[in-house]
């Protein structure tokens, strides 16, 4: 049955309405992801009163602590205001989470426990909503949300979902083994895939300023765009994280996640405005983008790795493993035929940023009294995801800049909560989705397993032969088609 076909057999309970009973359960609570990300996020949506009256927040794990324990983790990541008000928000915040011990993820015994539990610590013990969310490794998954089938099985489907964290697999056949063995213990209405760049404010911002503005929407193809480049750049290395990222790499950490769901939403047509759900419209418009994405070679990729990457904690001593790739997709439609889209990520680079460059031909009527654009100066339209958060028009190189939107608080795991908690897919990964980017990206992910990456000095551009095939491959006809 297709995912748009059952998405109408659910009912999209909206567990944030105030005379709602919910429960949201985080699962690894003991764990890092938890305590700096999970619990600030619910704890700034209680702040701002955007949870039901009646609320529990348990955390699940195998670390041997006490209620008091959980508090005195996650406090520092909390207590972020200095106000009495905000003071007291904290406390009672507190008041609401709970710590319940396992010997394990399954261990169904100490999951039905908990939900014993749980309704003994809530008004409403016969109409409580449930949120799961996984802070744990995916390994794992499947094992936790069997435990959870087994505390869950007198409660309808529809009165409890889960949020599981990236990555999700490593190449086709490894998510495809996650996915079956998802499917076989939720629907996918109930599953909530979490790519927290889909929760931040300048990426939820693209659908309604590309299709609510006509001017915009009007130069959004390959007549007036000449490139589009999207990247991820950071100043840090691993902080601890060896194991896992030389397992997966820049391509899988960053890439086939973050910048594939944004290049979706900048190149995706229209969805259609007379389905019935409005996220499954937008999923299903990213979806086309895939299927009309040819699969990239190596003459279309660079890889490099930093200097002393093999020196870190947990490395393999001659690992391959990229910490910085570019990537070229086409898209064959009439809208992008002939546009480059560049994927670009990092690590130990020399600048933290992530940012979307739409760059645009010369105009065919233009006042500059310049002959014309010079390759380092063109149009473009910037979309500021970090550090700053905005989306401006201008000239590189002129000082003319016109921003058209932004933002100064971004919490993306908190909206991401809240959709989840309202029923409101569109911000989060289809089962489709990671099909169609897994396939896109996994001959290439082969093919790179016998190539050694380009170095690159710690704090630099990345590698040298980067700007020049940024240069070479760059589209000299700057002018709009007539």
């Amino acid at each position: 049955m297709s995912d748009s076909a059952t998405s109408s057999l659910s009912s999209n309970l909206d567990y944030t309405s105030k005379d709602a009973t919910v429960a949201i359960i985080i699962i690894g609570a003991s764990g890092d992801l938890a305590r700096r990300k999970t619990f600030p996020s619910i704890f700034s949506l209680y702040e701002r009163g955007f949870l039901p009256n009646s609320l529990v927040i348990y955390g699940y794990g195998r670390s041997d602590i006490q209620r008091e324990s959980l508090h005195s983790k996650i406090l520092p990541f909390i207590n972020t205001h200095q106000t009495n008000e905000s003071s007291q928000k904290v406390k009672d915040f507190l008041k609401l989470c709970y710590y319940h011990r396992g010997s394990g993820y399954n261990d169904n015994d100490a999951f039905c426990k908990m939900r014993e539990s749980i309704e003994r610590n809530v008004q409403n013990p016969k109409s409580i909503h449930y949120l799961f969310y996984m802070a744990i490794p995916p390994n794992l998954f499947a094992t936790a949300t069997q435990s959870i089938r087994t505390m869950m099985k007198s409660i309808p489907s529809n009165q409890y979902r889960c949020l599981f964290e990236k990555p999700f697999g490593s190449d086709s056949d490894s998510y495809n083994q996650l996915s079956t063995s998802l499917s076989k213990l939720l629907t996918e209405q109930q599953i909530y895939r979490i790519d927290h760049y889909l929760g931040k404010d300048v990426i939820r911002f693209i659908p309604s300023f590309r299709f609510d503005n006509t001017l915009i929407s009007n130069i959004w193809s390959n007549e007036n765009v000449s490139r589009v480049i999207i990247s991820v750049k950071e100043t840090i290395g691993l902080e601890g994280r060896g194991g896992y990222f030389d397992e997966y790499g820049i391509i899988r950490d960053v890439i086939q996640n973050h910048l594939i769901q944004i290049m979706c939403l900048i190149a995706m047509e229209k969805p259609k405005t007379n389905s019935s759900c409005k996220a499954e419209a937008i999923r299903d418009a990213k979806c086309q983008v895939l299927r009309d994405t040819k699969k990239p070679t190596l003459k279309d990729c660079i890889v490099g790795q930093y200097d002393g990457y093999l020196c870190e904690e947990l490395v393999r001593t001659e690992s391959r493993t990229p910490t910085y790739c570019l990537i070229k997709l086409t898209i064959d439609n009439e809208r992008w035929q002939g546009v480059p889209f560049y994927l670009i990520a990092g690590k130990c680079l020399n600048e933290k940023l992530a940012e979307v460059d739409i760059q645009l031909k010369e105009p065919r009527l233009s006042f500059n009294t310049q002959e014309g654009l010079h390759d380092d100066e063109y149009y473009s339209m910037k979309m500021k995801i970090q550090p700053e958060k905005y989306v401006s028009l201008g000239n590189r190189n002129a000082g003319t800049t016109l921003k058209l939107f932004e933002k100064t608080r971004d919490d993306a795991y908190a909206n991401l909560i809240h959709d989840a908690l309202q029923g409101n897919s569109s911000s989060f990964v289809r089962d489709d989705e990671l099909k169609l980017s897994w396939k896109l990206l996994t001959p290439l992910l082969h093919e790179l397993e016998s190539i050694r990456p380009l170095s690159y000095k710690q704090g630099s551009e990345g590698p040298r032969e980067v700007q020049s095939y940024l240069h070479n491959n760059h589209n000299k006809d700057m002018t709009p088609k007539l």
